[in-house]
Parts: structure tokens; sequence; C-alpha cells
């Protein structure tokens, strides 16, 4: 069974780090886990920016439809 690819993605103050484990478990069981660092983590940008970064994760690093 093809299953669709994961992006985990940190609150404020956080980084990629907070999802060792749970990438670990996702990977063991199949799942293909991305995470990436947003910049800054600070609360200095607004959400339309950060958001602006997953998108553009996401249009580097997984397939189209």
């Amino acid at each position: 069974m093809k299953r669709n690819q994961v992006l985990l993605i940190h609150g404020i103050f956080r980084k990629l780090g907070v999802f060792n484990k749970m990438s670990a478990y996702l990977t063991g069981r199949g799942w293909q886990v991305h995470r990436f660092n947003l910049q800054p983590n600070n609360a200095t940008l607004g959400l339309d920016e950060l958001a602006l970064q997953v998108a553009d994760y996401v249009d580097s690093n997984f397939p189209p439809d």
C-alpha cells in the first residue's frame, strides 16, 4: 500500500529535533517523513510568511500529484 508522505512542522521556539522520536517511530512503520526548521522560529514573522516556507519546502521535496 502506498502511503502519503508526512511533513512534521514544529511550533514557535522549537526546532525539528522536537520530532526525533516521532520521526523514528513513523519511519519504522513505513512512512516517509519530512521535517525542517522554520526560520526564524521566534514569532517575529507572521503565519503567512512561515506558510510560504512550508509551501517552498513541499514544492522542492514532494513529487507533484
